[in-house]
């Protein structure tokens, strides 16, 4: 396979993460609600795909990797791949902040007020 070839495919998966990012980035600021495991499930296959990717380009020939016709595929790749770390901060940093504000969601309990009485009643 070719560099350039396998920079595209890099690409494609680059631009799924981004937009998978950007999805829970939406759930975060509207709905202020933490990413459900659907989306964490996608961004693990992604990740997953991004490695074989990522080792396909360490071993290709270098002598391809300095072919001028796929340095502007790499520079796009590389500008995504930016996005995506700068939208991940982003989403870090709204996660910590929804779980500092909400905190552990626990059902509240109904308090028996006619249990109360009686308790503090046999006390007295």
């Amino acid at each position: 396979m070719r560099f350039k070839d396998i920079i595209l495919q890099h690409q494609v998966i680059c631009d799924e993460l981004y937009a998978l990012y950007l999805e829970e980035n939406k759930l975060l600021q509207k709905n202020q609600q933490i990413a459900d495991p659907v989306i964490l499930e996608r961004k693990k296959a992604l990740l997953v795909q991004l490695d074989e990717n990522l080792t396909l380009i360490q071993t290709t020939d270098k002598v391809d990797k300095r072919d001028p016709s796929s340095r502007d595929v790499l520079d796009k790749t590389r500008s995504r791949i930016l996005q995506i770390l700068q939208l991940d901060r982003e989403n870090e940093q709204l996660i910590l902040k929804l779980s500092i504000t909400k905190g552990p969601e626990k059902p509240e309990e109904q308090i028996n007020t006619t249990l109360l009485k009686r308790i503090y009643s046999r006390q007295s």
